[in-house]
């Protein structure tokens, strides 16, 4: 194999994932707004396009590094933040 080519297949891979994560963050963001009104993981997590309420959540652990639970937890309780006083 040629440098180019492989230089082209790897960066074609690279796109592939870029995408992949891409999506993943929109399907998050298209989230945010229904967890954050208490709507069921389950429930949101189908609506996203995830086939499980646990697929769903180690996604969102894997880009905020906790769970949705905990994420909208500490959000409500920071100064500031929609159940804050600053």
């Amino acid at each position: 194999m040629q440098h180019r080519e492989a230089a082209d297949r790897v960066e074609g891979v690279v796109r592939v994932a870029h995408l992949g994560r891409w999506r993943s963050l929109l399907r998050l963001e298209a989230a945010l707004p229904a967890l954050a009104a208490g709507e069921p993981v389950g429930n949101v997590a189908r609506r996203v396009g995830y086939e499980s309420a646990s697929a769903f959540v180690a996604a969102f652990r894997r880009e905020t590094g906790v769970t949705p639970a905990a994420y909208f937890r500490a959000t409500l309780v920071r100064p500031g933040g929609p159940g804050g006083t600053g």
